[in-house]
């Protein structure tokens, strides 16, 4: 989403909705009843906690939980370096080149 937003002024950004619906999602249709349980219960716990702002992703606690959770239930592999990553990105993290 990052790379298809249109800035506007300030700190706002737009997307369009032909853009939008391109953007691939997760099919949760697709997945089988163990991981959409373990998911579920999952949810329920993390979503107690608070999420950092984007700018701080890259230490947030929560959205390393909700990684691990992901990783685990899709069996694609850690992800966190990829949030990692994205924290440093100048648009994310709020910080100039």
């Amino acid at each position: 989403m990052v790379a298809t937003r249109l800035e506007t002024r300030g700190a706002w950004i737009s997307f369009k909705k032909p853009i939008l619906k391109a953007l691939p999602v997760i099919d949760l249709d697709a997945l089988g009843a163990n991981q959409l349980d373990f998911l579920a219960r999952e949810f329920d716990e993390v979503s107690a906690h608070e999420l950092l702002p984007f700018a701080q992703m890259a230490g947030d606690s929560t959205r390393a939980r909700i990684d691990a959770i992901w990783s685990e239930a899709s069996g694609i592999g850690k992800i966190g370096p990829i949030r990692e990553l994205l924290g440093r990105e100048p648009v994310v993290g709020l910080k100039r080149i």
